[in-house]
């Protein structure tokens, strides 16, 4: 008999889910974190990126004349993610709020903490568990972000190949167990 593979179920967010999150973020949060919560959240679902990745990011590392951001990625890779005017806005939000309540960091990270340092994978994970509170029963980790810009990404284009470039996978079949379709779609 051929070996059954295990391929369990894939958690996303659906787009209204993901403008549910956002809109907990802008009613729930802090003023001084809601750039940064928002930020992190819609780069998570629309670049797809892992969340080792994001936390790594320096305001160095973004181009924001090119709409691009230079990333790690898993296995010490370095790449360079694209992002539309919608995340770059975002982007100089998060960045003018950063100056303004944050004068006295000298890290380069991107997202800080309240104590001036680097966020960690954790503390992205408690942010997102905080804002999805409420919107679905779906376990949301950072890691569901990923799922979902894939899936959505895939449930709006079907091409399976433009998923794979997003996500940075080298094998297709690696992005087939992300790239869900719908109960609707299907």
């Amino acid at each position: 008999r051929p070996k059954m593979k295990d391929n369990p179920k894939v958690t996303y967010l659906t787009p209204e889910e993901i403008t549910k999150i956002t809109d907990n973020i802008n009613t729930k949060s802090q003023a001084k974190f809601k750039n940064r919560d928002l930020c992190l959240f819609k780069l998570g679902v629309s670049t797809g990126l892992r969340i080792s990745a994001i936390v790594q990011i320096d305001i160095d590392d973004i181009d924001l004349k090119h709409n691009q951001i230079r990333v790690t990625e898993k296995g010490d890779y370095d790449n360079y993610v694209l992002f539309g005017d919608n995340l770059k806005a975002q982007i100089i939000a998060w960045l003018d709020d950063r100056k303004k309540y944050f004068p006295k960091c000298e890290s380069q990270a991107l997202f800080v903490s309240q104590f001036n340092r680097r966020i960690s994978d954790d503390m992205a994970a408690k942010i997102l568990k905080k804002y999805s509170d409420g919107v679905t029963d779906k376990h949301v980790t950072p890691h569901v972000m990923r799922h979902s810009c894939a899936t959505n990404l895939y449930e709006k284009t079907g091409d399976i190949y433009l998923c794979a470039k997003q996500l940075n996978h080298k094998n297709v079949s690696t992005t087939q167990r992300y790239a869900e379709l719908s109960k609707e779609k299907q």
